[in-house]
């Protein structure tokens, strides 16, 4: 279930500061959409930037933190339900920016983490990118060990999947989903990182 896998973090994803993301969310407002928002912490960051964001996410993660999207709809924001079949087979409209932190990692079937993507990039503009951050095999590492093999992952003790990336993984799903152009921002010098940094356009 990776709705069970959003947690109450408090600061926005490290990938929010990193200097090449900067210019993209430091500069005029900008549409942006967030998959996968979780307790809304990126969302409220970039709310305070001036930026007009929206948000997809599951009925039980929405449901778990309801008062903070109640409060973001009070403040103009709109939420997208990934299982409503009519916002899956389309594309809500064409944003600027969208952002995907800490999920592909926690979606059990291929297929889905293919599909979010390949929705993810008809929602863009040409001149689109993704922002995105997933989890390395050595962040893992902990899971692996004490979870159950299941697909190409693990299931752990709280009943969510987990599984890492590296960057040939990564840049491989992402040139599947028709992504072209790949910019790794994590430090080159780790051949196996704990968290992968990308955009993508």
């Amino acid at each position: 279930d990776a709705s069970k896998s959003a947690r109450a973090f408090k600061n926005p994803a490290p990938i929010l500061s990193k200097p090449a993301v900067r210019p993209l969310i430091d500069g005029s407002p900008r549409s942006i959409i967030e998959y996968g928002a979780g307790n809304l912490r990126n969302v409220r960051f970039l709310l305070q930037k001036g930026h007009r964001v929206s948000v997809v996410e599951l009925l039980p993660t929405i449901e778990r933190y309801r008062d903070e999207y109640a409060e973001f709809r009070r403040k103009g924001g709109v939420v997208f339900t990934w299982e409503t079949s009519n916002f899956r087979s389309t594309s809500p409209r064409k944003f600027d920016i969208a952002l995907i932190t800490f999920v592909l990692e926690t979606i059990c079937r291929p297929s889905e983490r293919r599909g979010l993507l390949e929705h993810c990039r008809r929602s863009l503009k040409k001149s689109g990118v993704l922002v995105l951050s997933v989890r390395g095999h050595r962040d893992v590492v902990a899971a692996n060990a004490s979870g159950t093999p299941c697909s190409d992952g693990y299931s752990t003790s709280g009943k969510t999947f987990i599984r890492g990336f590296d960057l040939k993984e990564i840049s491989h799903l992402l040139l599947q989903s028709g992504f072209t152009s790949i910019r790794a921002l994590h430090s080159r010098n780790p051949k196996n990182p704990e968290l992968l940094h990308v955009l993508a356009k």
